[in-house]
């Protein structure tokens, strides 16, 4: 899943996206926005939008990225404590947990993951057992990072109260087709199962850069309803905020027509991905795009973000509206660069959402 079908960024073999961007106001106002919907998230778009203007944004998020440098480099024993095997490693740290398809552990990066939402969404003993996943409740270091907790939550509530407007938008906008549609809102304003991922990725060496190893996440599409993502923060060896030095590294999207596009997200914006969920909730109306992430050829160098997983409770049907087949969801699966599995090849419509979210995960990763 790595980029190396692209991995020589300094030939300029991407073009700079220009996303869509709205206004939080316009999204308050509830304005008809159907226009910048589609150009956003329909057949020709990135499949990603930006909003400015968004109160109490930039503290929330500077209060909360530089965090992630600063858990990644405590002492290894110390970030073992917060490891949670029994979660499938979805709630609290996770470093090398993960492995890609090649069966080689990912360490090119580490997350924090808990539900920002609420400490404990469910009291049930039964459900939490029976779907540690999904409702295990959040591990925060309270002892060596107290502040993690409060920045954590206090980011990932504004970005669902965002992601919740903006829900609401893309359910107009699939209403046009379907009559009565509200799934999208449904989902992500309702939802107890929301989950929240700071992501570290750790410095390049000079050997990585060597070899053009420079994939800090391979390509993917998010299998959620609605992904909200902070832009990067850059750190040096310190925890020292610096730009990044390498413009041409970042986040890069593939367009259902084959074109590579580099997506720069302002530090005032916030972004939105559909994920696959809502792909196949909207009878194909609204799509993911494949995306992924390229380290810059600077060794010492490492990388922030947040990003929250708006997406329905495990025994959520998986069905298209009616009206639909599965022919009109996977027509937005072509072009997939190499390592994103088909939709086709992990969804069917009799599934609820934690058995499509289990096959996903394992043909992706192999735990």
């Amino acid at each position: 899943t790595d980029l190396s079908e692209h991995s020589t960024m300094s030939e300029k073999q991407f073009t700079e996206a220009k996303p869509v961007v709205v206004s939080y106001q316009q999204l308050v106002d509830g304005i008809d926005l159907s226009v910048q919907i589609e150009q956003a998230f329909g057949f020709s778009g990135l499949g990603l939008l930006l909003v400015s203007g968004i109160p109490d944004y930039l503290a929330r998020r500077q209060a909360l990225l530089p965090l992630s440098h600063r858990f990644a480099n405590l002492p290894e024993e110390i970030k073992d404590k917060y490891v949670h095997a029994e979660s499938y490693y979805s709630s609290g740290w996770s470093h090398g947990k993960e492995m890609m398809s090649k069966g080689v552990p990912d360490f090119t990066k580490g997350s924090y993951y808990n539900n920002p939402l609420a400490d404990r969404p469910f009291e049930s003993e039964e459900l939490i057992k029976q779907f540690p996943s999904f409702c295990y409740p959040n591990i925060w270091p309270e002892q060596e990072l107290p502040e993690l907790s409060v920045a954590f939550k206090d980011l990932g509530q504004l970005i669902v109260s965002v992601g919740t407007l903006l829900a609401r938008q893309v359910d107009k906008y699939v209403a046009r087709d379907h009559e009565g549609f509200n799934l999208i809102e449904d989902v992500v304003g309702k939802s107890r199962v929301t989950k929240g991922r700071l992501l570290y990725y750790f410095p390049q060496t000079d050997e990585d850069i060597a070899k053009s190893t420079s994939s800090w996440c391979g390509w993917h599409n998010d299998h959620c309803s609605l992904t909200g993502l902070t832009s990067a923060m850059y750190f040096d060896e310190s925890g020292n905020q610096i730009k990044n030095p390498d413009p041409d590294s970042g986040l890069f999207i593939k367009t259902r027509t084959g074109e590579l596009m580099k997506v720069a997200i302002p530090h005032d914006h916030l972004a939105f991905q559909i994920g696959e969920t809502a792909m196949i909730h909207s009878g194909g109306k609204i799509l993911a795009t494949p995306h992924g992430v390229t380290a810059p050829k600077v060794a010492k160098v490492s990388r922030g973000t947040f990003a929250v997983f708006m997406e329905p409770h495990w025994d959520y049907p998986m069905n298209h509206p009616e009206g639909t087949n599965k022919g009109n969801v996977l027509k937005g699966s072509v072009n997939l660069p190499q390592g994103v599995p088909e939709l086709g090849s992990r969804w069917d419509e009799s599934m609820d959402f934690g058995k499509f979210t289990k096959a996903t995960f394992s043909a992706y990763y192999d735990y």
